[in-house]
């Protein structure tokens, strides 16, 4: 057995569900298989306003105004996890938030250990006016110096990170999320009646869209589960509305399935972005043989292994008319439903298993 130590860090969320056997486990990016492998694996969560201080959240703010980059320097580690990742070999950031925002810890005490930061929505066209993209890329040059490996959940992102910063693209790789297949299957069969299920409340979602698609196709019936539409601002009575939020885990990952059963089509309108928003729902429905209708924006994660029409659904414009057109051609379609369904699942058995993204991960860490 290796002695490595293994430090994850996390938002909150995680911990709760860890031995649950109503949640799947893609977003503990792998941590449960390390744990098996080096027993001396260990997870932090990094929770709101933790350690915070006036001063500290004062700081954050005027960091965040001046670069346009996410600092959270009020959700450092406690002094005892500190003593932890002092001896820790490995340290893996699972958002790239906390990875910028222990940057200034990092400069002082770097060592010998081996960091890596997994990055989703932090590449970005422009962060503000001249000089805070001056600001900016000089902060990001700095952590993309003083760590080891950046992990891109996003193809698109990663080929502009390596445009943008040549100089250390030799850092950068390309591992697309995955998720748990043995949780996402398919348990019961349930007749379909045209439900079409819009699920998430990421900042890159168009909600506007949603609430729009609902109110001028009153002939389907949407399933909604999320905390960013109102119901008052729906005017028919072709909905249902559920207030989830999966840090606050209101709904178990069980119950989700359950939905994902019960519908014909999930559908994901987003705004341009180079973050893969989208993604976990996306291979969660695929997986429970739901086919997925989604906006196709630069962010997506990786177009050489979807193609429109053949194991998904992409809406290039991103106007209301579009998506109307798109959902009634596709649910009038019952082949053209079963092949891309039929694709989408195999796509993701062949691509997105949690064991493939294990061995990916533990080479680009070097664990031996």
């Amino acid at each position: 057995m290796s002695e490595k130590i293994i430090s994850f860090i996390f938002t909150k969320g995680r911990s709760i569900r860890i031995g649950d056997e109503n949640s799947a486990k893609e977003f503990l990016y792998t941590y449960n298989f390390f744990k098996e492998e080096y027993k001396q694996t260990n997870l932090f969560e990094y929770l709101d306003n933790n350690n915070s201080s006036k001063f500290i959240e004062f700081i954050d703010k005027i960091l965040r105004k001046i670069t346009g980059l996410p600092f959270y320097l009020e959700q450092r580690p406690t002094t005892s996890q500190k003593n932890i990742l002092s001896k820790s070999d490995y340290i893996v950031y699972t958002s790239h938030r906390h990875g910028l925002s222990s940057l200034p810890y990092f400069l002082i005490k770097k060592k010998n250990r081996n960091l890596s930061v997994i990055v989703m929505g932090l590449i970005k066209e422009s962060y503000g006016h001249k000089f805070k993209n001056y600001i900016a890329f000089l902060i990001l040059s700095t952590l993309f110096r003083v760590y080891d490996n950046f992990i891109f959940l996003s193809k698109g992102e990663h080929m502009k990170a390596s445009l943008k910063f040549n100089k250390y693209s030799y850092k950068f790789k390309f591992l697309p999320f995955s998720i748990d297949t043995d949780f996402w299957k398919k348990n019961n069969y349930s007749k379909k009646n045209n439900l079409i299920l819009f699920i998430g409340n990421d900042g890159n979602r168009e909600y506007e869209k949603v609430v729009e698609l609902v109110n001028e196709m009153n002939d389907y019936s949407f399933l909604l589960i999320t905390s960013k539409i109102k119901k008052q601002d729906l005017k028919n009575q072709n909905f249902k509305l559920i207030e989830g939020d999966w840090s606050k885990n209101n709904y178990s990952d069980r119950d989700i399935r359950e939905f994902y059963e019960q519908a014909t089509l999930v559908i994901l309108p987003l705004k341009e972005s180079l973050q893969p928003s989208g993604q976990s729902v996306a291979l969660q429905a695929m997986s429970m043989e739901v086919p997925v209708m989604i906006t196709q924006t630069e962010g997506f994660w990786d177009y050489s292994k979807f193609f429109h029409n053949e194991n998904i659904f992409f809406v290039k414009n991103n106007e209301t008319k579009n998506w109307k057109y798109s959902i009634n051609k596709v649910l009038n379609d019952d082949e053209l439903l079963k092949k891309v369904s039929n694709n989408g699942y195999i796509t993701v058995q062949d691509n997105y298993k949690l064991d493939k993204f294990y061995i990916s991960l533990k080479k680009i860490l070097k664990i031996t």
